[in-house]
């Protein structure tokens, strides 16, 4: 599931109107009720260090469900959490 697909919920910050899909229930009930019966381990190749976009192309086909890998994997700061060599988990359904 794209993370598109899933409701909003907008905030107000700093007077800027924020579209965001955290403390939205149908993304929480998503988050409860995710499959980790099912999962695949791999580590992060050289190219793909600091791109977890490139990692969810080619598991799932979408760059735009990188935010599935980092939420699978527990990593959250590109920068410092996907790095060359550092193990990813992806759920193989």
């Amino acid at each position: 599931m794209s993370h598109y697909e899933i409701g909003y919920t907008d905030y107000i910050h700093r007077g800027v109107k924020v579209r965001s899909i955290v403390g939205n229930n149908q993304a929480d009930d998503f988050v409860a009720n995710l499959d980790t019966t099912n999962l695949e381990q791999g580590f992060i190749p050289p190219d793909y260090e600091n791109r977890p976009e490139r990692i969810a192309e080619v598991f799932y086909g979408d760059s735009r469900d990188y935010w599935y890998v980092c939420l699978t994997s527990g990593k959250f700061d590109v920068f410092k959490d996907f790095k060359t060599g550092n193990r990813v988990v992806l759920p193989n359904d």
